[in-house]
């Protein structure tokens, strides 16, 4: 709190924008690895085996237990009946996983490239009050006096990187954790896309043998 005092008025939008950091991070931890955690690789096992079996009312029973909402993706797909539709619909619901992990991140982005600056303009008003008392000074400078204000006015610099660093870290960690889901999402969907164009194939030839065969019976 000394410290704070010292710094001047510019250390309380930077002790503003470390709260604000913090509570952005708190709320990205939670979604970006609870709420949007990467689907467990035994359960989209599981998820292939029904669909491989034809079986989409089980495969989407078992998704809808399931907690991460990355689940989503999959039942947009199901939901689907045609190639075209189930394409846009993975497409569509990609984008909003991918927007929602992402919301807010601009913020980190922002802290980490302003408060820096803001550091460094305390320090600026700082050395502007320190030499404008020493050119009202008559006589010799104190030089006691001289860098005590320096070391104050250096305080929100410090101040500013201290927060600054930790939030650009922060932020290209999660950025990083954000790639990896999004690769998993890609890399399952299209394995799931996959397997539901040769069901449907598979039914379209069982369909077209069956009509050959009752043309031929007539």
């Amino acid at each position: 709190m000394e410290w704070l005092t010292r710094g001047g008025w510019m250390m309380y939008p930077i002790l503003l924008c470390s709260v604000v950091a913090l509570g952005v991070v708190l709320e990205r931890f939670y979604v970006i690895f609870i709420r949007y955690a990467q689907f467990p690789q035994e359960q989209f096992d599981k998820l292939q085996d029904l669909v491989k079996k034809g079986d989409i009312k089980s495969a989407k029973e078992m998704l809808k237990q399931q907690s991460s909402a990355q689940k989503s993706i999959y039942l947009a797909m199901l939901n689907q009946q045609d190639e075209g539709s189930q394409n846009k619909a993975a497409e569509l619901e990609g984008n909003s996983i991918l927007f929602r992990l992402k919301e807010r991140l601009s913020i980190l982005s922002t802290i980490g490239s302003v408060t820096p600056l803001m550091g460094l303009l305390g320090t600026v008003f700082g050395m502007i009050d320190v030499f404008s008392k020493l050119a009202q000074m008559q006589g010799a400078a104190n030089p006691g006096m001289l860098a005590d204000g320096i070391w104050q006015a250096l305080l929100t610099t410090a101040a500013g990187m201290t927060i600054a660093i930790p939030v650009v870290l922060f932020y290209h960690f999660f950025n990083r954790h954000i790639e990896n889901i999004i690769h998993q999402l890609q890399t399952t969907a299209n394995i799931l896309a996959d397997q539901l164009s040769n069901i449907r194939s598979a039914k379209n030839a069982k369909n077209t043998a069956t009509i050959d065969k009752n043309r031929d019976s007539k």
